[in-house]
């Protein structure tokens, strides 16, 4: 898994994926998961619990669920680094 963290130059610490209980996200927290990153899964629909997953069942599509998802991951990220890979103005 380290040529795969090479080619996609995947991050060090934790993921967020919205809409991880199927599909593109679900694929994606495999990914990450299998390539040894911690991950946290948001969706509607509650994800399988596993080793490096954290999974938070919220409907980011209403207000209250996403002011829900935000208080969830200030609590699961508390004490941890969080990676910017933004560009500094």
């Amino acid at each position: 898994m380290a040529a795969l963290n090479q080619l996609y130059q995947l991050p060090e610490g934790m993921v967020v994926v919205s809409g991880a209980s199927r599909g593109i996200g679900h694929e994606l927290v495999n990914v990450l998961l299998a390539s040894g990153i911690e991950v946290v899964a948001l969706s509607r629909q509650r994800c399988k619990p596993s080793e490096n997953l954290t999974a938070l069942s919220v409907d980011l599509s209403d207000e209250t669920g996403l002011n829900m998802a935000i208080e969830s991951l200030q609590t699961v990220i508390d004490g941890r680094p969080v990676a910017d890979d933004r560009e500094s103005d």
